[in-house]
């Protein structure tokens, strides 16, 4: 699991962070990292402490919210000035996608995972899981018909 957000802070560094800015122009103060997510408290959590480890010099300071609550604090980043994010670990798809589209996210080589499927992978960012999205429904009141 460390290396999926060793992965990720590659793979979703963000184009303009005043955050790498600073950390850049101090040399000799711990590298800092801003990581916006959409992922479960659990997840982001456990990746963390697992990046910890590999990396404890690094201090990393998450805001986490849903994926509406994230889109609306990127906007809003955007215009007072640049988005504050080095990383953003989303969940939305089709959001991580509009991010790349508006220059979000600095390309970054990814590495020849097999276990990343090609149409999963972007210059920007890849898939990390797949979800499931089951309909069920009663097929009387589909049809308008029982039985």
């Amino acid at each position: 699991m460390p290396f999926l957000l060793a992965a990720a802070l590659g793979v979703t560094g963000c184009g303009s962070s005043s955050s790498s800015a600073a950390a850049g122009s101090a040399a000799s103060a711990a590298p800092k990292l801003t990581l916006y997510t959409s992922v479960t408290q659990g997840t982001v959590t456990a990746v963390l402490n697992g990046f910890a480890k590999l990396d404890p010099g690094v201090k990393v300071t998450v805001f986490r919210a849903t994926t509406g609550q994230l889109n609306a604090r990127i906007a809003a980043d955007k215009h007072s000035g640049g988005l504050r994010a080095d990383v953003i670990w989303g969940t939305d798809p089709l959001s991580m996608q509009s991010y790349a589209q508006q220059g979000l996210f600095q390309p970054w080589p990814l590495p020849n995972l097999t276990g990343v499927p090609p149409q999963d992978k972007t210059t920007y960012f890849w898939g990390t899981r797949e979800l499931y999205l089951v309909i069920v429904a009663h097929k009387s009141r589909i049809l308008g018909r029982s039985g």
